[in-house]
């Protein structure tokens, strides 16, 4: 009796699999997707979802000056690392220019999407932009994977403490980043190394500097010679 149970069940997972198996593992969401560099400031990039039938990016504006306004292209696309490109097939939230989006108060804060059709395959970082005469919008270096997501934010919030001068906070996330890294050899850990030596050298321990001086040493990034080159310019206290 308990095998016959067990074979029912196992059928009936099964069956669940096939019927509902795509649509359960084909979606998948991005959410706060890094952003390397983007053209309007006020705009952020909270999500990405990739469905069975489009991909869609969510975003919100703030705006910043009395009667400001906001319209989207007709005609924006989304790139990724190879150079492939798809072109949007629906907004939502934002008028198509030249009717726009019209804001009396500062500060207030709006949502609109941009969808594209269904992304099975697509090599990150990814590239948004409309593709008009001016203030185009542009998203660079949009991130896609979440582990590396996670530590690129890391990173952030450890150069914020540097330019508040909490140093000995910057510098245990910074170590606590190089050690736990999953992509040892990118160009954000290598510009960890830098700034783990950099302090190092402003606390006055630049004995614990070395190793990760010669980490960037030996690597063959890159952009390994440029934080080096850096190094060489700011030389260590003497006090």
């Amino acid at each position: 009796m308990v095998s016959l149970r067990l074979r029912g069940i196992i059928i009936a997972l099964a069956l669940l699999c096939t019927y509902h198996g795509p649509s359960l593992w084909a979606q998948r969401i991005v959410r706060k997707p890094f952003v390397h560099a983007k053209s309007h400031p006020t705009v952020s990039l909270d999500s990405i979802y990739f469905g069975q039938s489009r991909t869609i990016l969510y975003l919100h504006l703030i705006n910043k000056i009395r009667d400001g306004w906001f319209c989207l292209s007709s005609d924006i696309r989304l790139r990724d690392s190879r150079g492939i490109e798809w072109k949007s097939i629906q907004t939502k939230g934002l008028p198509t220019c030249p009717e726009t989006r019209r804001f009396r108060a500062v500060g207030v804060s709006h949502n609109f999407e941009i969808h594209f059709p269904e992304i099975s395959n697509i090599h990150g970082p990814l590239t948004l932009y409309e593709r008009c005469d001016q203030h185009c919008l542009h998203l660079e270096g949009i991130v896609i994977d979440a582990a590396l997501n996670r530590e690129l934010y890391q990173l952030e919030e450890a150069l914020t403490h540097i330019r508040r001068g909490r140093d000995t906070t910057a510098l245990e996330m910074l170590l606590r980043l190089f050690r736990q890294s999953q992509y040892p050899q990118s160009d954000h850990i290598l510009q960890c190394a830098y700034h783990i030596a950099q302090l190092y050298r402003r606390i006055h321990q630049p004995e614990h500097a070395q190793p990760y001086i010669q980490y960037l040493k030996s690597s063959d990034h890159p952009r390994a010679r440029f934080y080096l080159q850096k190094l060489q310019k700011i030389r260590p206290h003497s006090h």
